[in-house]
Protein backbone atom coordinates (compact mmCIF):
# COMPACT_ATOMS: atom_id res chain seq x y z
CA UNK A 1 0.00 0.00 0.00
CA UNK A 2 1.50 3.20 -0.93
CA UNK A 3 2.33 6.03 1.43
CA UNK A 4 -0.39 8.47 0.67
CA UNK A 5 -3.18 5.58 0.91
CA UNK A 6 -1.88 5.27 4.46
CA UNK A 7 -2.11 8.67 4.83
CA UNK A 8 -5.94 8.75 3.94
CA UNK A 9 -6.39 6.25 6.06
CA UNK A 10 -4.86 7.45 8.88
CA UNK A 11 -7.04 10.92 8.37
CA UNK A 12 -10.29 8.84 7.29
CA UNK A 13 -9.95 7.27 10.78
CA UNK A 14 -9.75 10.52 12.93
CA UNK A 15 -12.60 12.04 11.22
CA UNK A 16 -14.29 9.11 11.79
CA UNK A 17 -13.55 9.34 15.54
CA UNK A 18 -14.66 12.46 15.68
CA UNK A 19 -17.84 12.27 14.18
CA UNK A 20 -19.26 8.16 14.16
CA UNK A 21 -17.63 7.59 17.65
CA UNK A 22 -19.98 9.63 19.29
CA UNK A 23 -22.94 8.02 17.84
CA UNK A 24 -22.28 4.18 19.11
CA UNK A 25 -19.12 2.93 21.81
CA UNK A 26 -19.25 0.06 19.35
CA UNK A 27 -18.46 1.87 16.22
CA UNK A 28 -15.87 3.84 18.51
CA UNK A 29 -14.17 0.55 19.19
CA UNK A 30 -13.69 -0.33 16.17
CA UNK A 31 -12.65 3.09 15.10
CA UNK A 32 -10.11 3.18 17.41
CA UNK A 33 -8.66 -0.54 17.34
CA UNK A 34 -8.06 0.14 13.71
CA UNK A 35 -6.31 3.16 14.00
CA UNK A 36 -4.18 2.06 16.32
CA UNK A 37 -2.98 -0.59 13.80
CA UNK A 38 -2.68 2.23 11.41
CA UNK A 39 -0.78 4.24 13.48
CA UNK A 40 1.31 1.90 14.21
CA UNK A 41 2.31 1.74 10.75
CA UNK A 42 2.31 5.03 9.67
CA UNK A 43 5.41 5.39 12.59
CA UNK A 44 7.44 3.00 11.01
CA UNK A 45 7.03 4.40 7.63
CA UNK A 46 7.81 8.07 8.80
CA UNK A 47 10.33 6.59 11.18
CA UNK A 48 11.90 4.64 8.48
CA UNK A 49 14.22 7.20 6.23
CA UNK A 50 15.74 8.94 10.16
CA UNK A 51 16.59 4.72 10.72
CA UNK A 52 18.10 3.98 7.67
CA UNK A 53 19.86 7.48 8.64
CA UNK A 54 21.25 6.59 11.97
CA UNK A 55 20.95 2.50 11.62
CA UNK A 56 24.10 2.17 13.60
CA UNK A 57 22.55 3.55 16.50
CA UNK A 58 19.11 1.79 17.58
CA UNK A 59 18.25 3.84 20.72
CA UNK A 60 18.26 7.07 18.74
CA UNK A 61 15.90 5.34 16.12
CA UNK A 62 13.68 4.27 19.14
CA UNK A 63 13.79 7.79 20.95
CA UNK A 64 12.09 9.39 17.38
CA UNK A 65 9.56 6.70 17.23
CA UNK A 66 8.30 7.04 20.10
CA UNK A 67 8.07 11.04 19.46
CA UNK A 68 6.63 10.22 16.07
CA UNK A 69 3.44 7.73 18.03
CA UNK A 70 3.32 10.59 21.09
CA UNK A 71 0.18 12.24 19.10
CA UNK A 72 -1.59 9.08 18.59
CA UNK A 73 -2.68 8.54 22.61
CA UNK A 74 -4.37 11.98 22.46
CA UNK A 75 -6.04 11.40 19.19
CA UNK A 76 -7.11 7.77 21.34
CA UNK A 77 -8.00 9.99 24.38
CA UNK A 78 -5.44 7.80 26.17
CA UNK A 79 -3.51 9.53 29.24
CA UNK A 80 -0.38 8.03 30.05
CA UNK A 81 0.76 8.23 34.00
CA UNK A 82 4.58 7.19 34.46
CA UNK A 83 5.61 6.06 38.49
CA UNK A 84 8.80 4.93 39.53
CA UNK A 85 9.13 2.67 42.93
CA UNK A 86 12.81 4.43 42.94
CA UNK A 87 15.11 6.04 40.90
CA UNK A 88 16.04 4.35 37.77
CA UNK A 89 20.02 4.14 37.14
CA UNK A 90 19.98 4.06 33.48
CA UNK A 91 23.77 3.06 32.93
CA UNK A 92 22.70 -0.65 34.25
CA UNK A 93 21.51 -3.04 31.99
CA UNK A 94 18.37 -4.60 33.49
CA UNK A 95 15.26 -6.81 32.24
CA UNK A 96 12.10 -5.45 32.23
CA UNK A 97 9.25 -7.80 32.44
CA UNK A 98 5.58 -6.50 31.80
CA UNK A 99 1.94 -7.88 31.84
CA UNK A 100 0.45 -7.52 28.39
CA UNK A 101 -3.27 -6.88 27.70
CA UNK A 102 -3.74 -5.50 23.81
CA UNK A 103 -1.74 -3.72 20.97
CA UNK A 104 -2.36 -0.26 23.62
CA UNK A 105 0.60 -2.02 25.59
CA UNK A 106 3.13 -0.89 22.62
CA UNK A 107 1.80 2.87 22.61
CA UNK A 108 2.55 2.33 26.55
CA UNK A 109 5.68 0.95 26.10
CA UNK A 110 7.12 3.25 24.26
CA UNK A 111 5.94 6.02 26.40
CA UNK A 112 8.17 4.55 29.10
CA UNK A 113 11.71 4.16 26.80
CA UNK A 114 12.86 7.57 26.74
CA UNK A 115 13.10 6.93 30.53
CA UNK A 116 14.58 3.59 30.93
CA UNK A 117 17.23 3.76 27.53
CA UNK A 118 19.52 2.14 26.14
CA UNK A 119 17.10 -0.91 25.80
CA UNK A 120 15.39 -3.02 22.92
CA UNK A 121 12.50 -5.43 22.86
CA UNK A 122 11.87 -9.13 21.56
CA UNK A 123 8.89 -9.98 19.10
CA UNK A 124 7.83 -12.40 17.19
CA UNK A 125 9.21 -13.69 14.08
CA UNK A 126 6.27 -12.73 11.92
CA UNK A 127 6.31 -8.87 13.11
CA UNK A 128 9.77 -8.92 10.72
CA UNK A 129 7.57 -8.86 7.97
CA UNK A 130 5.17 -6.54 8.84
CA UNK A 131 5.81 -3.83 6.15
CA UNK A 132 6.93 -0.38 7.35
CA UNK A 133 6.68 -1.56 11.22
CA UNK A 134 9.00 -4.70 10.75
CA UNK A 135 11.06 -2.42 9.17
CA UNK A 136 11.21 -0.31 11.69
CA UNK A 137 11.04 -2.93 14.37
CA UNK A 138 14.30 -4.13 12.57
CA UNK A 139 16.41 -1.19 12.87
CA UNK A 140 15.55 -0.64 16.55
CA UNK A 141 17.77 -3.30 17.48
CA UNK A 142 14.40 -5.89 18.07
CA UNK A 143 15.49 -9.64 18.42
CA UNK A 144 13.22 -11.90 16.55
CA UNK A 145 11.82 -15.33 18.14
CA UNK A 146 10.46 -17.91 16.64
CA UNK A 147 8.04 -19.62 18.52
CA UNK A 148 7.32 -22.51 16.32
CA UNK A 149 11.13 -23.47 16.69
CA UNK A 150 12.34 -24.01 20.62
CA UNK A 151 15.90 -24.21 19.17
CA UNK A 152 15.92 -20.96 17.37
CA UNK A 153 13.77 -19.08 20.25
CA UNK A 154 16.56 -19.92 22.97
CA UNK A 155 18.82 -19.05 19.77
CA UNK A 156 17.59 -15.79 19.79
CA UNK A 157 16.72 -15.12 23.42
CA UNK A 158 20.58 -15.94 24.10
CA UNK A 159 21.25 -13.22 21.74
CA UNK A 160 19.51 -10.44 23.40
CA UNK A 161 21.16 -11.57 26.47
CA UNK A 162 24.67 -11.54 24.22
CA UNK A 163 23.49 -7.68 23.20
CA UNK A 164 22.33 -6.46 25.81
CA UNK A 165 26.12 -7.47 27.69
CA UNK A 166 28.09 -6.11 24.80
CA UNK A 167 25.53 -2.54 24.61
CA UNK A 168 25.18 -1.76 27.94
CA UNK A 169 21.31 -2.27 27.33
CA UNK A 170 18.13 -3.57 28.92
CA UNK A 171 15.68 -5.60 27.51
CA UNK A 172 12.23 -5.67 27.36
CA UNK A 173 9.56 -8.49 27.02
CA UNK A 174 6.18 -9.67 27.65
CA UNK A 175 7.15 -12.81 29.43
CA UNK A 176 2.84 -13.87 29.11
CA UNK A 177 3.93 -14.04 25.46
CA UNK A 178 0.72 -13.22 23.93
CA UNK A 179 -1.95 -10.69 25.19
CA UNK A 180 -3.98 -11.65 28.37
CA UNK A 181 -8.01 -9.83 27.49
CA UNK A 182 -9.19 -10.49 31.45
CA UNK A 183 -9.94 -8.19 33.56
CA UNK A 184 -9.78 -9.93 36.81
CA UNK A 185 -6.07 -9.05 37.89
CA UNK A 186 -4.83 -12.30 36.47
CA UNK A 187 -1.79 -12.76 34.22
CA UNK A 188 -1.38 -15.90 31.90
CA UNK A 189 1.80 -18.22 32.57
CA UNK A 190 5.22 -17.02 32.12
CA UNK A 191 7.35 -17.95 29.49
CA UNK A 192 11.09 -19.03 30.99
CA UNK A 193 13.35 -17.22 28.49
CA UNK A 194 13.46 -13.70 29.74
CA UNK A 195 14.33 -15.05 33.34
CA UNK A 196 17.06 -17.53 31.64
CA UNK A 197 18.55 -14.40 30.17
CA UNK A 198 18.45 -12.74 33.34
CA UNK A 199 19.99 -15.64 35.21
CA UNK A 200 23.22 -16.27 32.90
CA UNK A 201 23.47 -13.00 31.86
CA UNK A 202 23.41 -11.71 35.43
CA UNK A 203 21.01 -8.51 34.34
CA UNK A 204 18.48 -7.53 37.58
CA UNK A 205 14.39 -8.03 36.82
CA UNK A 206 12.61 -5.14 36.85
CA UNK A 207 8.68 -5.79 36.72
CA UNK A 208 6.82 -3.22 35.17
CA UNK A 209 3.10 -3.05 35.65
CA UNK A 210 0.67 -1.50 33.31
CA UNK A 211 -3.01 -0.68 34.89
CA UNK A 212 -5.33 -2.81 33.50
CA UNK A 213 -7.63 -0.62 31.16
CA UNK A 214 -11.22 0.47 32.60
CA UNK A 215 -12.04 2.39 29.55
CA UNK A 216 -10.49 -0.57 26.94
CA UNK A 217 -12.49 -3.84 26.86
CA UNK A 218 -12.25 -5.81 23.76
CA UNK A 219 -15.10 -8.33 25.19
CA UNK A 220 -17.60 -5.88 25.78
CA UNK A 221 -16.63 -3.90 22.74
CA UNK A 222 -15.79 -0.27 23.80
CA UNK A 223 -12.78 2.02 24.05
CA UNK A 224 -13.28 5.36 26.22
CA UNK A 225 -11.09 8.18 26.61
CA UNK A 226 -8.92 7.43 29.84
CA UNK A 227 -6.38 7.40 32.46
CA UNK A 228 -3.33 4.29 31.53
CA UNK A 229 -1.16 3.76 34.46
CA UNK A 230 2.35 2.31 34.02
CA UNK A 231 4.67 1.25 37.15
CA UNK A 232 8.28 0.64 37.19
CA UNK A 233 8.76 -1.49 40.31
CA UNK A 234 11.80 -1.82 41.97
CA UNK A 235 14.46 -4.12 40.70
CA UNK A 236 14.94 -8.04 41.97
CA UNK A 237 18.61 -8.12 42.97
CA UNK A 238 20.23 -11.08 40.64
CA UNK A 239 22.45 -11.90 43.24
CA UNK A 240 19.32 -14.00 44.78
CA UNK A 241 19.42 -16.29 41.48
CA UNK A 242 23.40 -17.81 41.28
CA UNK A 243 23.76 -19.10 37.48
CA UNK A 244 24.86 -22.52 38.50
CA UNK A 245 22.04 -23.09 40.66
CA UNK A 246 19.69 -25.11 38.43
CA UNK A 247 16.45 -23.66 40.65
CA UNK A 248 17.08 -20.14 40.17
CA UNK A 249 15.09 -19.86 36.81
CA UNK A 250 11.69 -21.22 38.01
CA UNK A 251 12.49 -19.47 41.69
CA UNK A 252 13.28 -15.72 39.66
CA UNK A 253 10.15 -16.45 37.20
CA UNK A 254 7.70 -17.24 40.33
CA UNK A 255 9.13 -14.44 42.55
CA UNK A 256 8.68 -11.85 39.52
CA UNK A 257 4.99 -13.32 38.98
CA UNK A 258 4.78 -13.32 42.63
CA UNK A 259 5.43 -9.20 42.90
CA UNK A 260 3.16 -8.40 39.95
CA UNK A 261 0.28 -10.12 40.74
CA UNK A 262 -0.17 -8.12 43.81
CA UNK A 263 1.21 -4.85 42.00
CA UNK A 264 -1.86 -5.15 39.74
CA UNK A 265 -4.27 -5.73 42.61
CA UNK A 266 -3.03 -2.77 44.15
CA UNK A 267 -3.07 -0.64 41.25
CA UNK A 268 -6.66 -1.77 40.20
CA UNK A 269 -7.35 -0.61 43.76
CA UNK A 270 -6.05 2.66 43.66
CA UNK A 271 -6.86 3.84 39.91
CA UNK A 272 -10.54 1.96 39.43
Amino acid sequence: MEWNTWLNALAFLVLALMVAGKLSPVIKFYIKQTFIVVSLVMTGALSIPYGLLNFRDPHKIQKFTAWVLKPASWILGVDWHIHFKSPHDQTKSHMFVCNHQSALDVIGMLQLWPLIMPCFTTAKKELKYAGPFGLILYLCGTIFVDRMSSEKGRKAVNEAGQMARETGSSIWVFPEGTRNHKRDGSMLPFKKGAFHVAVVSRLPVVPVIMSEYDFYDTNRKFFRSGHAHITVLDPIPIEDYPAEDPTSVARLLEKSREIMLEAIGNNNKKHH
